[in-house]
């Protein structure tokens, strides 16, 4: 549902799985999923894993670090440095 979606709110259930390398060795993961609609991070549910720790897990800004992955993520799509809209950068098609 992301990877077909155009302009504008992403669609429910619109998510994404990144895979965080150190070096050239996976080292965790990173997973956002649309969760409501609305155009705010509480729109999405948050979770990172790097090793053994637990960065963020949770809807919104609510739960461990959520606030971390939207304050990054608020600036998808702000200007030509920073492609992406609704909380979202990276679009694989």
């Amino acid at each position: 549902m992301l990877s077909g979606h155009g302009a504008g709110e992403y669609p429910i259930d619109s998510a994404s799985v990144k895979e965080i390398y150190q070096g050239s060795s996976i080292a965790g993961f990173a997973v956002y999923r649309k969760v409501a609609a609305g155009q705010t991070g509480d729109a999405f549910y948050w979770y990172e894993r790097v090793g053994d720790t637990t960065a963020a897990d949770g809807v919104g800004s609510a739960g461990r670090g959520t606030a971390v992955c939207i304050s990054c993520h608020m600036g998808a799509g702000i200007d030509a440095e920073h492609s992406g809209h609704d909380f979202v950068y990276t679009q694989v098609r």
